[in-house]
């Protein structure tokens, strides 16, 4: 606002009160805004002749040209501040379900298989059941299907960590499958998996099943793992 009176360019409002003076104060009018403006103190009328009218008004133009002054002045409490993004939503982690209904099954299927081949029937063990819940639930929620895990651990690491000692340790995993039956079936019909369900030198089992309602490319994720002990 100093700036534009400065500059010979008044406000709209200074320029409507400069019009309502009367002619011969004009002059001292302009001193008054001057020094008002650049945050001095008007100095005392000068001419005996001014009515008190014309000081009175004198005053009120002042006054209000003071409180535009100290509007315009006000300092922006927005400007230059920094606006925080608030933090992003953690994304809702994988709806899983397991079913642990399946793991009875599974282990009479497989060692149906095992008694035709001739080889000794798995015994459940509960080291490796829990184990092997935990991969198929961890391939499950990152929608992978592999032996190595999540964090990077092998069949034989994870079993080792759970505390299993082991003599001998075999995985087979398979996902889509939706029965026990399609599962056990798949599994014979591949060279590599068979082997491990024919392998008449394990003795232990551990089946895990987790289901992923809303994965569109598996659903469901199955582990068996086979051990031997010391």
């Amino acid at each position: 606002m100093a700036l534009v009176l400065l500059s010979g360019q008044p406000s709209a409002l200074t320029r409507q009160s400069f019009s309502t003076l009367p002619d011969r104060h004009q002059s001292d009018w302009v001193e008054v805004t001057l020094l008002r403006s650049l945050g001095g103190i008007p100095v005392a009328p000068t001419s005996p002749r001014r009515s008190k009218s014309d000081h009175l008004m004198r005053s009120c133009c002042c006054i209000m040209l003071v409180l535009l002054l100290m509007s315009c002045q006000q300092p922006d409490v927005t400007s230059g501040s920094v606006r925080t993004p608030a933090p992003a939503q953690p994304s809702a982690p994988a709806r899983v379900t397991p079913h642990p209904e399946f793991v009875d099954m599974v282990i009479t299927l497989v060692n149906r298989e095992r008694t035709t081949a001739g080889c000794p029937a798995l015994t459940p063990n509960e080291t490796l059941i829990q184990v092997a819940r935990a991969h198929s639930q961890d391939m499950a929620v990152h929608r992978f299907l592999e032996h190595t895990g999540s964090d990077g651990r092998s069949p034989a690491q994870r079993v080792q960590a759970a505390g299993y000692q082991y003599r001998i340790v075999a995985e087979n995993v398979a996902a889509g499958r939706l029965t026990p039956e399609g599962a056990v079936q798949g599994w014979m019909q591949s060279p590599e998996h068979r082997a491990n369900i024919l392998n008449c030198e394990l003795r232990d089992t551990g089946v895990g099943v987790v289901e992923a309602p809303d994965d569109p490319t598996y659903g469901i994720y199955w582990t068996q793992l086979f051990g031997t002990p010391f």
